[in-house]
């Protein structure tokens, strides 16, 4: 078995080599960008994905596959030139891959500290679950200056989990979730039912909100859906209680809000608990404001093992006047582009962090099946407010 000096030492020849054959030249580096996956298989596939990031923003990148259940310990690595997939000539960096198996996982820290560019932030991608008590995990965090993961394949538990952990750490690292980041679009959208100066006040006498998940009924509410509502709740100021058991919310005037969480048939090719709609009814004196964002699910082309660009049909009711009604494109859903613009938001993210306090108390809700209601004091079921 191959020693991880051994190992250290080839690398960094590789990396020499690289540096040589460019010749001479002034680069300054962004970040240390540790990437980390559950398997080798996982790791594999997240390199392209990697590559085009760490180019992007000139950062060195570590790419690592563990396989922690492997009875025959054993350590590789190599070091690789990436250029920008545009091709631009300062667009360039190295990526090393590692594979570590069985007890040589626990190695993995020691190794990345020797590998990465001395005073430069470390910026922490974990790919899989994360367990308490770590090894592996807790030494990697302990020198990130940020932890980012990507929710929407683990669970909302582990978020809230995740930063139960940075806030046990006062010097520890941020925390960012690339689920948060894919909201984006779903929180400007909402955000304008309310831009008109006439329709604003509507924003705090919101009597009912209800977010649709592409999911069988009887699913836990994934992450997507659960930090919508805590975005909604925290921007909105409304608070959630229990009573008998049953989770209530409340508005600042006292007035009770009601959440309804529920699942409509995921299409073929759709991601388990995609967000598929977040629409909303709210009452002034005798005036009703109804609005919806509803997701075409699988409505953009086939773009490889994704269907991508899915069509929105944003639409507004207000009471005595006529309905707006629009229809945005969302844009390709690709790795490389949420991992990107996560990594460039600013690491302390105020409203992720209320976002997901307010989450951790529907983490263990259930959506149900949506079922149309044709009330006039509720949104269409699964579909769009009527005039």
């Amino acid at each position: 078995m191959t020693p991880p000096s051994a190992i250290i030492a080839s690398v960094e020849r590789e990396l020499r080599a690289i540096g040589e054959a460019r010749g001479p030249t002034t680069r300054l580096l962004s970040m240390n960008l540790v990437v980390v996956a559950e398997s080798i298989d996982i790791a594999a596939k997240y390199t392209h994905v990697v590559d085009e990031v760490a180019a992007a923003l000139l950062a060195r990148a570590i790419v690592v596959g563990l396989d922690a259940g492997s009875r025959q310990g054993s350590l590789e690595g190599c070091a690789v030139h990436v250029t920008s997939p545009g091709g631009e000539k300062d667009s360039f960096t190295e990526r090393v891959s590692l594979t570590a198996r069985g007890p040589m996982c626990l190695r993995i820290p020691s190794v990345i500290e020797s590998l990465r560019v001395a005073e430069v932030p470390i910026q922490l991608v974990w790919l899989g679950r994360l367990h308490p008590n770590d090894a592996i995990f807790e030494q990697l965090a302990e020198r990130a200056e940020r932890v980012l993961i990507d929710s929407e394949f683990t669970s909302v538990s582990n978020l809230v989990g995740l930063a139960a952990y940075a806030r046990s750490r006062p010097e520890g690292p941020r925390v960012a979730d690339l689920a948060w980041t894919r909201l984006q679009p779903w929180q400007e959208l909402f955000a304008r039912f309310f831009d008109q100066p006439a329709h604003t006040p509507f924003a705090e006498r919101i009597e009912t909100i209800r977010v649709l998940q592409a999911s069988p009924p009887n699913t836990t509410i994934g992450s997507e859906a659960a930090l919508l509502v805590g975005w909604l709740a925290t921007r909105l100021g409304i608070r959630s209680y229990r009573a008998g058991g049953a989770l209530r919310y409340v508005r600042p005037d006292g007035g009770e809000v009601h959440i309804e969480l529920r699942a409509v048939p995921p299409p073929a090719g759709v991601a388990p608990c995609t967000l598929a709609e977040v629409s909303f009814v709210a009452r002034r004196g005798h005036e009703t404001l109804r609005g919806g964002a509803v997701r075409e699910l699988a409505s953009g082309g086939d773009c490889g093992e994704t269907f991508d660009a899915d069509v929105i049909t944003w639409r507004l009711v207000p009471s005595g006047g006529a309905a707006l009604e629009q229809r945005v494109r969302l844009g390709a859903n690709k790795a490389a582009k949420w991992l990107e613009r996560t990594l460039r938001r600013p690491p302390l993210d105020a409203a992720l962090l209320e976002s997901i306090a307010f989450a951790e108390n529907i983490a263990d809700e259930v959506a149900t099946a949506a079922v149309v209601d044709d009330t006039a004091d509720a949104p269409d079921g699964g579909g769009l407010p009527s005039p």
